[in-house]
């Protein structure tokens, strides 16, 4: 049983742990003090979340080696105790800061081990944060389809455990991987649905990305009166909300809108402050591209000697993004190869999708193939005196609505409801209820469909048509229903 004290840091740290985001340096500091506390008065489970909380803090400020440090000390006294409740978390935090480092090849090894531990312990959030980094790492290593493939599980499990905060996140990464993979239409889609997301916690570095990528997305298509309006928005949020970290590629993507218009004064301009940006951070990412740039606006000025000094530095910045991560690398390979680290990772993923879709199939009790639902119906239909089900059927050409109208369903369907697509347009509901019955239900579905926040999960609201049938007047086919429908 805990002390005094103890609940008083357990209810301090508690409170700390919310105020991470919005203020890291002040929460590292009082933080600090409460592991001081925990110290004395020998409480690790005290000192370890203290350590979380600073190594959070420490990622946030960009001190990586301060927040790998105190990854270290945590995981050090977690392994004096009997319980794992922090080691997900703890590997989350080693690895991120090791990204952080761009350290990749190390900060993959740390995900595998914190998505193992989090299936342990049943923690779905680091769950969804090591697949988001192990996606993150491998996009940054040229591998953007297994970079897509991990950050379109998060999306799918994110979304499935209603973890708003996390899909939006996963959908801003998965726009990233979309354009390097040059599938900008689709990237497009996936911003869109990100900013439909509505989170309690307003991130405005993830507006302005959303922003800045969509600004991309329109360069790359040559639809440059959008991308002139996405880039100044973009702009504006930084300087609004003074975001360092973004501002340098949004002047980029200012600069390549300039660019297109062979406006060669502002191209400089907006490229000379993202570099001055770029510098106090950058591991070489932003730099290769600001000296890209920088090179085809001086050979379209017929400035060649200056364009191939730009285009060396280009060079110079494009090598160096990789040589931390070939130096994480050679370190490691004594002990894993990367085939052998890609592998424990896809089998983690592979085994984490067969999981939701067996969970997804297990909660679809009312639904059945097509060809039953038919069966049934005509069973039913032949048993007109003695049957007590009714048809309520959903028009609707969404799949993802159609998936989550599935979902609810099955939440209050009775165990003789049966439910099947019968085809892309229509979802089929034989209910066992009728006349009164019949229409309450009718009416408490409908209600529920008319008032569930779509836009808040990013799905099209109105999207769905849902009308009650008694089985004496539905048709016996699906040829009939689709004459019935014009």
């Amino acid at each position: 049983m805990l002390d005094k004290p103890q609940k008083q840091i357990d209810s301090e740290l508690s409170v700390l742990r919310t105020t991470i985001l919005d203020h890291p340096l002040r929460t590292a500091e009082q933080t600090q003090q409460v592991l001081l506390r925990a110290e004395k008065y020998y409480y690790p489970r005290g000192i370890i979340l203290a350590k979380v909380i600073l190594a959070h803090c420490h990622w946030n400020n960009m001190s990586y080696g301060k927040g790998l440090k105190v990854a270290t000390e945590a995981g050090q006294v977690q392994d004096m105790l009997d319980s794992d409740e922090f080691s997900s978390e703890i590997n989350h935090l080693k690895a991120l800061n090791h990204f952080g480092k761009a350290e990749y090849f190390i900060a993959q090894h740390h995900w595998n081990i914190a998505l193992e531990q989090a299936a342990l312990n049943s923690d779905s959030h680091i769950e969804l944060e090591a697949i988001v980094g192990l996606g993150n790492a491998w996009r940054l290593t040229n591998e953007t389809i297994l970079s897509g493939t991990a950050h379109q599980l998060a999306i799918d499990l994110a979304n499935y455990q209603h973890l708003l905060i996390l899909e939006k996140k996963s959908r801003i990464l998965l726009a990233k991987d979309l354009y390097q993979q040059g599938d900008y239409l689709n990237m497009l889609m996936e911003l869109d649905a990100a900013e439909e997301l509505a989170v309690e916690h307003i991130d405005y570095t993830w507006q302005a990305e959303i922003s800045n990528y969509r600004a991309m997305a329109m360069l790359e298509l040559n639809r440059l009166l959008d991308a002139d309006v996405a880039t100044q928005e973009t702009l504006e949020l930084c300087q609004r909300f003074d975001l360092t970290w973004m501002s340098a590629p949004a002047h980029v993507a200012r600069a390549r809108f300039y660019l297109s218009q062979h406006q060669y004064e502002k191209v400089d301009h907006h490229l000379s402050i993202a570099e001055r940006i770029a510098v106090t951070f950058d591991n070489g990412e932003i730099l290769a591209e600001i000296f890209l740039r920088r090179s085809q606006s001086s050979e379209e000025q017929g400035k060649y000697e200056q364009a191939l000094e730009a285009h060396k530095q280009y060079r110079e910045y494009s090598l160096r993004k990789y040589a931390n991560y070939t130096a994480s690398f050679t370190h490691g390979k004594a002990h894993w190869s990367k085939s052998q680290l890609d592998q424990r990772s896809l089998k983690l993923l592979h085994r984490l999708r067969q999981l939701l879709d067996s969970t997804k199939r297990n909660n679809n009790g009312a639904l059945v193939p097509e060809t039953s639902w038919w069966e049934k119906l005509i069973l039913f239909k032949t048993q007109l005196n003695s049957s007590t089900h009714s048809v309520i059927l959903i028009k609707c050409n969404d799949a993802k609505v159609v998936e989550r109208t599935t979902q609810f369903i099955n939440s209050i369907a009775s165990p003789d409801d049966y439910l099947a697509m019968l085809n892309d347009e229509y979802l089929g509901w034989l209910i066992e209820e009728q006349n009164e019955g019949a229409n309450a239900a009718f009416g408490e579905f409908k209600q529920l469909i008319d008032h569930f926040p779509w836009e808040r999960h990013a799905l099209p609201s109105g999207a769905i048509d849902v009308s009650l049938h008694s089985l004496t007047r539905f048709p016996f086919t699906l040829e009939q229903l689709t004459q019935m429908g014009e």
